[in-house]
């Protein structure tokens, strides 16, 4: 929950955030398929970060062949 939520945090998606937690609040353990779905968020969080990051280096790539 902690990675999810610095990544969502990241990406400015705290109101996502906030769903999310309220949703999980209330339970102690988290079940196989509840689990699986937070790390598939995480995820695809991770490949939309890293998406970003490549691009912002092709863009300085581009600058300074310039």
């Amino acid at each position: 929950m902690h990675t999810l939520e610095i990544l969502m945090n990241q990406m400015n998606m705290m109101y996502f955030w906030e769903k999310i937690r309220l949703e999980y609040c209330d339970q102690d353990i988290l079940n196989l398929d509840q689990l699986e779905k937070l790390m598939s968020r995480c995820l695809k969080l991770y490949k939309m970060i890293d998406s970003f990051i490549n691009i912002f280096k092709l863009i300085h790539k581009q600058e300074v062949s310039t």
